[in-house]
């Protein structure tokens, strides 16, 4: 991450001595050709003016296209060997953007990788879901919930700050160095599905450093489309909340239908915005395939152990370890 942030200040560094030359040889060559004709009557008429001349035209001409030329992506967009479109930006590795075509089904969805070594990375929570559903909250409540027995650390992801890594920290949800916290730029989904080396890289050193049983890895706030890879994470929680009405869970995307628990969050806000729970019951079971669903309202604590009970059993079947 320091690497991509270094690299990141040296290409804005660059680009901002770029302009500033470029301008500063605009008004040289404008000077130069001004006094050119108005100081020493210049009538251009040998090769060496005509030659001083042309040098202007193109100083000029270089700015003007450089000022009036059409926004492309060509520097920065790509096709790969394999067809796909590829791009760069935030300072993270080439992506590719998979075109998703329907919402998917929980019991197709992705598994857990086989013969996966918990030694190298230990077991790995995803908890994806848009911005303001409690995705922080969550991660505070399972730390609280699982510290005294379980050793965990955690990653956090933000675009353009680091503001739910320090929340965790303020509310010692873990000693600060079992936080980590990451700025994605402006594609946090890519960040937890096709670049997911930002991620990857805290969270090995954390279960290097720590011995962790648990990791929890939450994703930077996004749309209904985001959701983990599963190179990333061994159990995927997505996390809605009523205060976006009812027709939530019928929307779909795969974060609703594919993850392997769908949190209904801030239950007790229905009555506030009109949004009916037994829609949301109703919708999540058949968006989902009968798929595990908890209504929760995570900052009273209520749902979350149900929400804990989910994760150990994962854990328990992916590990071969049994609850402490």
């Amino acid at each position: 991450m320091a690497n991509k942030e270094e690299g990141g200040r040296r290409v804005k560094v660059l680009f901002y001595l770029h302009a500033i030359l470029q301008i500063l040889a605009v008004l040289l060559a404008t000077v130069g050709a001004v006094m050119s004709i108005k100081n020493f009557e210049n009538s251009f008429n040998n090769n060496h003016q005509r030659l001083g001349l042309a040098l202007y035209g193109a100083i000029w001409m270089q700015a003007l296209i450089g000022f009036f030329r059409p926004p492309s992506t060509s520097a920065t967009s790509w096709v790969g060997a394999d067809g796909r479109v590829y791009h760069s930006h935030d300072g993270l590795a080439p992506h590719s953007h998979e075109p998703i075509y329907s919402p998917g089904f929980f019991s197709r969805r992705a598994q857990p990788l086989v013969n996966r070594d918990f030694n190298e990375r230990a077991f790995t929570v995803g908890i994806g879901g848009p911005v303001g559903t409690g995705k922080t909250a969550l991660m505070l409540a399972l730390c609280q919930l699982l510290r005294e027995k379980y050793s965990l650390a955690a990653v956090t992801n933000d675009i353009f700050t680091k503001e739910d890594g320090e929340f965790l920290v303020k509310h010692g949800a873990l000693p600060e160095e079992r936080i980590r916290a990451v700025e994605t730029g402006g594609c946090p989904h890519a960040a937890i599905r096709e670049d997911i080396s930002i991620n990857l890289g805290p969270l090995e050193e954390l279960s290097r450093l720590y011995k962790t049983d648990i990791l929890l890895c939450e994703s930077g706030g996004d749309n209904l489309a985001a959701n983990f890879s599963r190179e990333l994470a061994d159990y995927i929680i997505y996390i809605i909340d009523v205060s976006g009405g009812d027709k939530i869970p019928r929307k779909g995307g795969p974060g609703i239908t594919q993850a392997d628990l769908l949190v209904i969050n801030k239950t007790d806000l229905a009555p506030a915005v009109g949004a009916d729970l037994g829609v949301m019951e109703r919708d999540a079971l058949r968006m989902r395939d009968g798929g595990p669903f908890v209504f929760a309202q995570v900052k009273h604590g209520h749902g979350v152990e149900e929400i804990v009970n989910h994760i150990i059993q994962a854990w328990e079947a992916a590990t071969g370890n049994k609850r402490k």
